[in-house]
């Protein structure tokens, strides 16, 4: 590489589309990787999201690379609309998580870059939003779920009842 750049320098075409180059790999490798406020463990993700809702993936429209969701529960925080679009696109057969409960990761994505974005129509998936959408990546924050005892899904609600006694624990305290 050293013998091709001392070789290209007078050559401004060349050394433009190498800086671009570099440019552009930078910008990719660092595309997954959060601000350094960004970083949150998994209950902080639980804890700092406006809404954590479950919803039901119904589909898109044609050629959109948003979701349409029905809200089927309010776990916490803001009520949402009954039905809203978060990006993402329709698969035929989305993953479930496949870690430990309480989850570190989010699920394996078939798809996009740093959180998977993909549904799969008539699924019901575990939301943590903030203004909306997903604001944190590589964490647990869109999972499928797979009926009302799912582990993830009594797992985080379990997380939240336990907040809120601590929270009025210690308000009675005082």
């Amino acid at each position: 590489m050293k013998h091709i750049i001392e070789n290209n320098k007078g050559n401004n075409t060349f050394m433009k589309l190498l800086l671009l180059t570099h440019i552009l790999f930078i910008n990719i490798s660092l595309a997954c990787t959060p601000m350094r406020s960004a970083v949150v463990t998994t209950e902080e993700a639980i804890i700092q999201s406006e809404s954590i809702i479950l919803a039901t993936a119904l589909g898109s429209r044609k050629d959109s690379r948003k979701v349409l969701f029905e809200t089927d529960e309010v776990i916490s925080g803001k009520k949402t609309r009954q039905y809203f679009e978060i990006d993402g696109y329709i698969v035929d057969k989305s993953l479930t998580n496949k870690g430990t409960i309480p989850y570190k990761k989010s699920r394996r994505k078939t798809g996009g870059l740093c959180n998977a974005n993909d549904y799969e129509r008539g699924s019901t998936y575990l939301l943590m939003l903030k203004n909306g959408d997903f604001w944190t990546v590589h964490k647990p924050v869109n999972e499928k779920i797979n009926g009302r005892n799912d582990p993830w899904l009594m797992w985080v609600k379990g997380f939240l009842a336990g907040r809120k006694n601590l929270k009025r624990n210690i308000k009675n305290q005082q």
